[in-house]
């Protein structure tokens, strides 16, 4: 049974996410606050070369973290759907089973890293390998010990950690590079990611970890999750491939560019990933206490709402980036043109998170279909980055190509899911997300071109306007949701109205 300081999984709603996720996001929105200045001024003291060498390094250490047998992801879809039964014991044996094998798999991209930095003559990327194996390990493990806690529900213990890393790696990183340069910058992380290590080990005891190498389970794990970890990994890959075209046919002074107009991006990512982590644990956990399709209402309504969060997201980040660049990083002015294409990925990222959800859910087991949808963007892709860098078209269309890809992935997981999440409920929550999508890429297009070929006066007459959008934006998908929820309310027979309403009715 889980303690008083845990939530159940299989609570979903609107409210309940919300409040679930409320401090993960305040906690992730304050590292987003203080890690966007800090990288900025970063940007600033090493320039576009440094910065980019800096960035390469790194690039290496999210792939080596990547790397996964896929046991863990299978331990983690089995705790949360075993914990959903009941069956507190076997869910308790799987966690165990799959940190302890994904730990040691950890080690080998790490070691790899090392053994080539004996043959590297740059010495900002020579000592960032040499500490690869401590990058990596630290990194996947701060990241196995976040996923534990949440899937027990325990989002405060992950709230405070945030909040340190929040405080602690920015100032590492000015630090850093104010005393080392570029080579501050690639231990930065490093240092960060140790911490959040000591910090979640620190009350790990309520989470009954223990080392386990029960070889039968971790094979029944791995079967189950390696295509989910395989999809982590390929989505990954697929989110940095326009880096890493960059960072393998242009000059350094160019990804400096396009990692700068990214690491904004990636940071919003984050600032809102705390609302899918809880989705995760709740959805599943509903689908196994209600599996005769008790969760779809909740779930249309959530698609809803994330899109309308992501859209909001996107058009306000794109407001103040070009404005931030021009008055202090004039040096990075060609990031402008990059953002402008890649930020609509906040809006894409947001659209396909309960449908892929869905697919790898225990209840339907196709995660192996998702696997093979992110095989072939993966593909389609890199062979696009191929085309427009042999037809020297630059590193725009690079960032070109991975919003339409994003754009074809999102209607491709959507059109799958399509016979798992049937009902009138889900149409109308489709024509909605058409909307929201149209209104947030008609603001995208406005603020792009319009402070381009307009007069000062007009610009800024423009960005109040887009401004105006977006919150027409936000409040009238939110205004037909709630005349929908008010109509039923007043249309329930007399003696539904004169008891209690449940939960579900009041998100």
């Amino acid at each position: 049974m889980p303690t008083s300081t845990e939530r159940p999984t299989g609570t979903l709603g609107l409210r309940i996410i919300a409040r679930s996720a409320s401090g993960l996001s305040v906690a992730g929105l304050l590292s987003s606050a203080l890690s966007l200045p800090a990288t900025f001024m970063a940007g600033r003291w090493l320039g576009p070369g440094d910065f980019g060498r800096a960035q390469f390094v790194i690039l290496f250490y999210v792939y080596g973290s990547l790397v996964r047998s896929g046991v863990f992801e299978g331990a983690m879809r089995e705790f949360i759907h075993l914990r959903g039964r009941g069956e507190e014991e076997e869910a308790i044996r799987s966690q165990n089973v799959g940190l302890s094998y994904e730990l040691v798999v950890s080690l080998v991209p790490g070691l790899v890293m090392f053994g080539v930095a004996l043959w590297s003559h740059d010495p900002v990327q020579r000592l960032g390998l040499l500490v690869a194996p401590v990058a990596v390990l630290a990194s996947s493990g701060a990241s196995f010990l976040a996923n534990i806690y949440m899937a027990r529900g325990e989002f405060s213990a992950v709230t405070r950690v945030t909040v340190v890393r929040a405080l602690v790696f920015p100032a590492a990183l000015l630090s850093g590079v104010h005393l080392l340069g570029a080579r501050g910058a690639v231990l930065a992380p490093v240092l960060a990611d140790l911490l959040i290590v000591v910090l979640y080990a620190s009350r790990a005891s309520r989470l009954h970890l223990r080392l386990s190498f029960d070889r039968t389970r971790a094979w029944t794990l791995t079967r189950v999750g390696f295509p989910l970890g395989a999809k982590a990994i390929l989505y990954w890959a697929y989110r940095l491939v326009g880096s890493t075209s960059v960072a393998a046919a242009l000059p350094a002074t160019v990804l400096g560019a396009y990692a700068f107009a990214s690491a904004p991006i990636a940071l919003l990512v984050k600032a809102l990933s705390p609302v899918y982590a809880v989705l995760t644990p709740a959805l599943w956990g509903k689908m196994a206490q209600e599996p005769q399709e008790g969760w779809l209402e909740d779930a249309a309504h959530i698609t809803v709402a994330l899109a309308i969060v992501g859209g909001a997201a996107t058009n306000l980040a794109q407001v103040g980036f070009a404005p931030l660049v021009a008055a202090f990083l004039p040096q990075f002015s060609e990031s402008v043109v990059l953002f402008d294409l890649l930020v609509i990925n906040v809006l894409l990222l947001s659209l396909d998170a309960v449908p892929a959800l869905v697919l790898d859910s225990a209840l339907f087991n196709r995660q192996a279909l998702h696997l093979r949808i992110w095989i072939g963007g993966l593909a389609i892709n890199v062979i696009a980055n191929v085309i427009v860098l042999w037809q020297g078209l630059g590193v725009t269309a690079i960032a070109a190509n991975d919003l339409w890809v994003q754009t074809l992935m999102v209607v491709t997981l959507h059109a799958v899911a399509a016979r798992y999440l049937p009902g009138p409920r889900w149409r109308s929550a489709r024509l909605r997300l058409i909307a929201v999508t149209a209104v947030t890429g008609a603001v995208t297009m406005g603020l792009h071109f319009g402070p381009q070929t307009a007069d000062g006066l007009a610009a800024v007459v423009l960005l109040v306007a887009g401004r105006a959008i977006v919150v027409g934006e936000v409040w009238l998908p939110m205004n037909l949701a709630l005349r929908d929820w008010i109509r039923r309310l007043y249309t329930a027979p007399p003696v539904e109205l004169a008891t209690p309403l449940p939960t579900r009715r009041c998100d």
